[in-house]
């Protein structure tokens, strides 16, 4: 019996874990639909935009999960290239690729 309740509790916590990204991706998605998201697009260039939907879309991955585009490498190979510091800073923020 003590593997059953270990498993109940695995499956609890997955499960609240569940509800709760879950949460997280609506409230994405309804931000991602607003009015004044679309018109922050008109707004900002190209490479911002291309960066804000980049964040948006790799939120709900696991970190070893999110893949990037190559517009999104050479950003932030090019941040990482002025200041390390800067980066890593970055990273705790954003989700950049390492």
């Amino acid at each position: 019996m003590p593997k059953a309740s270990y498993l109940y509790k695995v499956a609890a916590k997955l499960k609240r874990q569940t509800r709760i990204l879950s949460k997280n991706l609506r409230m994405a998605e309804d931000i991602c639909n607003m009015e004044c998201f679309k018109e922050l697009a008109v707004h900002v260039d190209a490479v911002t935009y291309q960066f804000i939907m980049s964040q948006v879309r790799t939120q709900k991955f696991k970190p070893r999960g999110r893949r990037f585009t190559l517009d999104d490498k050479i950003l932030a190979l090019s941040l990482y290239k002025q200041s390390g510091k800067a980066y890593k800073l970055l990273t705790r923020i954003f989700s950049l690729p390492s």
